[in-house]
């Protein structure tokens, strides 16, 4: 008899590509935030007070999307776990 296997669903590969996209955004933001930051101390009165509350927004988002990048790509991993003990299982029962 031979074994078959199908490739269903997420793999390992997908949440390290989650976590690498993460991260890439996560980097592009700091950049934009750096950028902002240097800008706003060339700027005075309202115009620099507007920028700092900016790039005060911007690091919030960007600590909540770290977050919930980290939070997603756990959740894929337990997802894939369960995927594959379920099929593992399947496997074992098959045929009895």
């Amino acid at each position: 008899m031979a074994d078959i296997k199908l490739q269903v669903g997420p793999s390992e590969d997908t949440v390290t590509q989650l976590r690498s996209a993460g991260t890439a955004m996560q980097s592009a933001m700091e950049e934009a935030q750096s950028i902002l930051n240097n800008a706003s101390n060339e700027l005075s009165g309202s115009l620099q007070t507007d920028s700092t509350a900016l790039y005060q927004t911007l690091h919030n988002y960007n600590q909540s999307m770290a977050g919930d990048v980290t939070s997603a790509a756990a959740a894929l991993e337990q997802m894939i776990s369960l995927i594959q003990n379920a099929d593992q299982r399947g496997a074992a029962n098959f045929g009895a």
